[in-house]
């Protein structure tokens, strides 16, 4: 069933879209049975990365980070399981640039070779600050290898899909030649957890910084909002309204909430049923 498609076929689509002036959404497929409803339900295309299957184990997406996870053979091995249960609706493989065990050229064939039509940076060290992320940097392991990856990619022709979390890395991805640049605006608002998060005016005002940080180096590049208060329709359409982004990006909000909420819900329905006797 699955399809792959070149990186123009997929910008056409998406173009189309941005014509219309219609939302482009993207949603995670941790397993096949999310992506198939996502699919289904005419997504525009579906990221599989380590933090996928993480989430819908039932852990933090945050352990996708973490050692405890070989992120790219998570990649390859969602590849093989998942990709056939889409019919048409790009694909695109998150790959940890930083991996000391693999060629990254190679990795990046492997993952187009089995079916994929994109790839991200994800797990992404972007987030990281301080002391920790100029180690991480004068290692070679840092954000500037997310950088290169996105720009092999392009040098490809291969479509990509960047997260950014601050004015130097979005500028930084816009020039590595990334196709979507997605502003993240920190961990997805959860019913169950109280994160602190922004607000979505206050994560609507850093979106549209790094948006005109993004269409100055690039002016075709697609701008995505993701995370933070952005955790239902509700809050996207109002983010939508707020911003100048033509696509929004979700993770857990697509996956792991509204499987969480509808099984809640349904339990609790059948626990309410009577006996007849």
């Amino acid at each position: 069933m699955g399809c792959k498609f070149t990186r123009q076929e997929v910008l056409d689509r998406l173009n189309k879209k941005r014509a219309e002036k219609k939302p482009i959404i993207i949603g995670a497929g941790g397993v096949g049975l999310i992506a198939k409803a996502a699919d289904k339900a005419g997504i525009d295309i579906i990221m599989s990365y380590c933090t996928g299957p993480v989430r819908m184990n039932g852990n933090a997406g945050q352990l996708g980070y973490m050692q405890y996870v070989d992120c790219n053979g998570v990649s390859l091995e969602m590849g093989n399981k998942i990709i056939d249960r889409v019919s048409d609706t790009p694909m695109v493989a998150g790959i940890g640039a930083g991996d000391p065990y693999r060629d990254i050229d190679r990795l990046i064939d492997e993952l187009t070779g089995i079916g994929y039509s994109g790839i991200t940076n994800v797990p992404t060290l972007g987030g990281h600050s301080g002391a920790l992320r100029k180690s991480m940097e004068r290692e070679g392991i840092g954000f500037n290898g997310e950088v290169k990856l996105i720009r092999k990619c392009h040098d490809k022709n291969i479509f990509t899909i960047a997260y950014a979390f601050d004015e130097e890395q979005v500028k930084s991805m816009v020039q590595a030649g990334t196709d979507i640049i997605c502003p993240h605006v920190g961990v997805t608002r959860d019913k169950a957890f109280k994160f602190n998060v922004l607000t979505v005016e206050k994560a609507a005002e850093k979106i549209n910084r790094l948006y005109d940080v993004a269409v100055k180096e690039n002016p075709d590049v697609i701008v995505a909002c993701h995370g933070g208060p952005f955790a239902d329709p509700e809050s996207v359409q109002k983010g939508f309204r707020l911003t100048k982004a033509d696509a929004f990006v979700g993770a857990s909000t697509v996956e792991r909430i509204p499987t969480e909420e509808a099984i809640y819900e349904v339990v609790q329905e059948f626990r309410s049923l009577t006996l007849g006797k």
